[in-house]
């Protein structure tokens, strides 16, 4: 069964039934305090914005948690690609809301 088209998720149906799991290309969250944050998980990479309240644009940390689980080697330097791939789908994925604002969208 499909899931409704109003929905944003993947069924876990599958898992289950121990069939293939379709997966989300990729996961993102964001939270507002300490200066406002945005993750994004893709596969193994997870790319953070940090400090963006007032600047959508902040610089991207990129780890590779097969290689770094700690989030310890800031590697975005050496995988621009990916960084401005993660880039893109923060942009996205950020939805305004009209009870939690970052800095910039404050007009």
């Amino acid at each position: 069964m499909d899931a409704p088209k109003e929905s944003q998720g993947i069924s876990f149906l599958p898992t289950l039934l121990e069939k293939p799991q379709k997966e989300h290309e990729y996961l993102y969250w964001e939270f507002h305090d300490q200066k406002g944050r945005q993750d994004i998980r893709t596969g193994n990479w997870k790319g953070v914005r940090l400090k963006m309240t007032d600047n959508p644009n902040a610089p991207i940390e990129l780890y590779d948690l097969n290689k770094d689980l700690g989030e310890e080697n800031n590697i975005a330097d050496k995988h621009l690609d990916i960084v401005k791939r993660i880039d893109g789908y923060m942009k996205e994925a950020h939805q305004e809301s009209d009870r939690y604002k970052f800095d910039y969208e404050v007009k």
